[in-house]
């Protein structure tokens, strides 16, 4: 495969996550004509590449990969909703065990 060839499909996939119109990893493998494999190794690659900015998660109700902004606001927004659900489930325990 020419290296053209491969650096265009990292743009297409970026481009489509950018978009939010991924769609499943088999579909896009087939849009694209290479192994449901190969469509996991670029995801891979492309959440190294965007490591600091970005995390890249597939979402099922939007049935798409997407960007998911990683700013320091948005990680302390992260903690603290981990916090509310980890007092939820003490709650729950303690309601459970009384």
């Amino acid at each position: 495969m020419s290296g053209l060839k491969h650096f265009e499909r990292y743009l297409f996939i970026n481009e489509l996550i950018t978009k939010e119109r991924t769609g499943q990893p088999a579909i896009l493998a087939k849009k694209l004509n290479i192994s449901e494999r190969q469509v996991y190794r670029i995801i891979e690659d492309l959440k190294l590449h965007y490591q600091d900015q970005y995390t890249i998660e597939f979402v099922p109700q939007k049935k798409s990969y997407v960007f998911i902004n990683n700013s320091e606001t948005d990680k302390k927004c992260q903690g603290e909703l981990i916090n509310l659900k980890m007092n939820d489930a003490q709650s729950s325990i303690n309601k459970f065990q009384t």
